[in-house]
This record gives C-alpha cells, structure tokens and sequence, in this order.
C-alpha cells in the first residue's frame, strides 16, 4: 500500500493474521495509528477513519477515508512508504498516552473470534477483555473458544474467563480440570479458584492427587489459604461444605503427602500442608504434628501444630504438649499449648498450668486462665485471683470470665474491686461475672 497520494478513500489489504491489531489501532480517533509486526508494519495518522471491513481470504480489508493530516504527511514524505512511516510512527508514539477507547462495534470484536486465523481470535479476545463495560456479553463466546483447536487461543480463553470471574464457566472447565496436559489443568484450576474459591475447594483437594508437582504445590498453597478462612465463615452452610469437602481426604495417599510436605524445604509449603491436616481432624496426622511441634523452627507451624492436636483430642499429644507450655520459645505456641491441655483435660497438666500464670508474656498468661476455667478444678481459684491485679487488661478479663465460670464465693470481692477498672471492657466482664456468681455464698 502507498501513502504517496492517497484518495479521499481508499481501500486497505493486509495478511488477515494482522487484521485484529488492526482493527483496534484504526478504530482510536485522536492519536495517530500504527499496526505492526516484528518491527514492520503499516501506520495511519490521527484523521484516518475506518468504514468497513470484510474478509478476502487470507486478507482482510479496510475501506479507509485519509483527512488532510494524511494527505500532508504523504506530499512532505513523497519519498515513498517508509518515510511516511517513519513521520507517521513518531506522532503515534508521542500521543500514546491520551489513547481513549475504541469505537469499533462490540458485534465486530464478537465476529472476531470466530475468524478463521487464531492469531485473529487470539488478539480479539485481549480487545474484547479491555471493553470493561461490554465484556460480559462475549461469555458464551468465550466458553466455546475453550475447545479452540489452537493452544494460545484457548489459553487466552481460559484467563479472560478468570477475569469475568462468573460461576456460569465451572462447569465448562471440567474438561481442562483433567486434561491431558498439565499446563492446562494448573490453569483451569486457577481460573475455578478465581472464579469461585468456596466452589474451587473440592477441586482443590482432587488436584492433591494430580500427578503433576506444580499442580499439587498450588493446591496445598491455596489450601492452606482457605481451609482456615472458610473454616471461621460466619456462614454455617460455608463451614457445613468444608467439612464435607475435607471428608474426601480420607484416601491415605493424600494424608501421607501432606504430612510429606512437612518436610519440604519451603516454609510457606509447609505453613499451608499443616493448615490443611489441622482440618482433617485424623488420628493418623498425630505423629507429623508431634515431629512438626519438636522439629519445626518456624514459629507459624508450631503453632498451627498445637491447635491441631488440641482439636484431635489424643492421649500421645500431652506429653509434647507439656513440653511445648514449658519451653517453646514462641509466646503464642505456649499460649496455644496451654488452651490445648485443657481441651485434653490431663491431670498432669494442672502445676504446670498454674505456673504458666506468671509467664513473662501475657498471651501466655491469657490463654492460661480460660484453660484452667476449662478443667474445673476450684484449685486455681485463688491463683485466678491473684491475675486480676495484672498490668494487661486482656488477663485480667480472661482471668474474671474464669473466676465467672468456675462460680466459687470467694471470688465475689475481689470482682467487685474491678467495677472501678479504667478499661470498659473489664468492667462489662466484671459485671457478668458476678451476675453468675449471685446467689452463692
């Protein structure tokens, strides 16, 4: 094609692998426009107005009307195209930034994707997914191109569905969820996860088996996200589905791999293995959380190690729990530890619970006080008592709602003394706590 001496209108042919880019430069009204490929190409100043278009073949053309910046360039650049290039390429780089949306009708971009060429479909569906307020309606089209016979194509496909992010798309990805090939199960994967993460779960815990590394690392990575965050939903249906959903892990291959990445030498792997068997509530999990409670030197899975052997309730757990109440150099491993003692309700438990009372650290000497409430044992009455002089108002709350549940007399005076405390919140505490003791003397 020439710029020499163009026409009020003309007619522009180019290799139809082009025409998307195309179409989308020549449809932005107020910069200068190029099209380009490997550092050739053509390019249209900024009065340059499309009409039409229609395939030929392999070429698609452009009707085209030139407005006078056009006609300049091509009489001060009458050497020939390159020129005009050159002159043309220089006003479309420096008006770059002010680029606005392109006009061309959505109905063309839809057109697009069923072109023949895939490099075509390809570079349609990123303009289509720039149409923020239109984009939507391109979802049908979208999910047919999840059978494209070309792999960037439906690639492509898969991520704008991922940025459409609606539920409507999951169920056309389960043929990806088990494809053949890896790269396009780790990405549907993505997409259900982006999609719908309360719908991803279940696919997620399948994805633990997948044959394929990367596929079962982000599975136990998003995992471990989730499980905990789902796990505290204020939604009782959500937490209902998590249990459910979890109950598929019984399969013993799943629980010996995530107890094997216990072992792995990523922390953030090990961090979210250990979320996700803190969730099974599987007496087959208790020795990797003991060896992660003595082993670990990362403080985050210590702790989560603790809760979860709290929560299963297993006789083999007291011994490294003791230890940990004991030792463990992480203030919130103590404080876990101390809450999980009580839940195992050990007797061998109780000295060394009141002598976690005056630990250095007040998680420790918070969490201490609910778990002695939690055994019962009128013992640690006058102990509980002492801590409602603390300097931290987070014991000293804790230390009244013990004295409150364990309802012994004695405790009656010394509450009332904290009716004067200057946080609120302690004195609210205060407050219930007596309303439980009335009547007792």
């Amino acid at each position: 094609m020439s710029f020499a001496s163009p026409q009020p209108e003309s007619l522009c042919c180019v290799p139809r692998r082009f025409a998307s880019e195309m179409l989308f430069r020549l449809s932005r009204r107020d910069s200068a426009v190029q099209c380009s490929r490997a550092g050739k190409g053509w390019h249209f100043p900024l009065d340059t107005q499309l009409h039409s278009t229609k395939g030929e073949g392999l070429f698609f053309c452009f009707s085209i009307s030139w407005g006078p910046t056009s006609r300049m360039l091509a009489e001060k650049r009458g050497a020939g195209d390159n020129s005009v290039s050159e002159a043309v390429w220089k006003e479309g780089t420096e008006r770059e930034d002010s680029m606005k949306t392109s006009p061309v009708p959505f109905a063309s971009l839809l057109a697009g994707l069923a072109d023949p060429a895939s490099q075509v479909r390809r570079k349609t569906i990123t303009a289509i997914m720039r149409r923020r307020n239109e984009r939507a309606q391109a979802f049908p089209c979208l999910l047919a191109l999840l059978d494209d016979p070309e792999d960037q194509v439906r690639q492509a496909a898969l991520k704008a569905l991922g940025q459409l992010a609606d539920p409507r798309a999951i169920p056309a990805l389960q043929s990806l969820l088990t494809h053949q090939r890896a790269r396009f199960r780790l990405l549907a994967l993505r997409v259900v996860v982006q999609v719908d993460h309360r719908q991803a779960l279940p696919y997620l815990l399948t994805a633990l088996h997948d044959r394929s590394a990367p596929i079962r690392r982000y599975a136990v990575t998003r995992l471990g996200t989730l499980v905990p965050w789902l796990g505290n939903d204020p939604d009782e249906r959500v937490r209902a589905s998590l249990a459910t959903a979890l109950r598929t892990l019984d399969d013993a291959h799943v629980v010996s791999s995530l107890m094997a990445m216990l072992g792995d030498a990523h922390v953030q792997i090990r961090q979210n293995a250990v979320w996700v068997l803190s969730a099974l509530d599987d007496a087959r999990t208790v020795p990797a959380l003991i060896a992660a409670l003595r082993e670990e030197t990362d403080g985050v899975i210590r702790r989560i190690a603790v809760y979860a052997l709290g929560q299963l309730h297993d006789a083999r757990a007291v011994d490294p729990l003791i230890a940990a109440l004991s030792t463990d150099p992480d203030e919130w491993v103590r404080a876990n530890a101390a809450w999980a003692l009580s839940r195992l309700g050990d007797p061998r438990a109780f000295d060394l619970l009141i002598a976690a009372l005056g630990d250095g650290d007040w998680p420790v000497r918070a969490n201490t006080a609910m778990a002695l409430s939690s055994l019962g044992d009128s013992r640690a009455v006058d102990p509980l008592i002492a801590l409602l002089g603390d300097a931290t108002h987070h014991v000293r709350a804790n230390a009244i709602m013990a004295l409150g549940r364990l309802r012994d007399a004695r405790a009656k005076e010394p509450l009332r003394v904290l009716l004067a405390d200057p946080v609120p919140t302690v004195v609210q505490q205060a407050k219930e706590a007596l309303a439980q003791l009335e009547g007792l003397r």
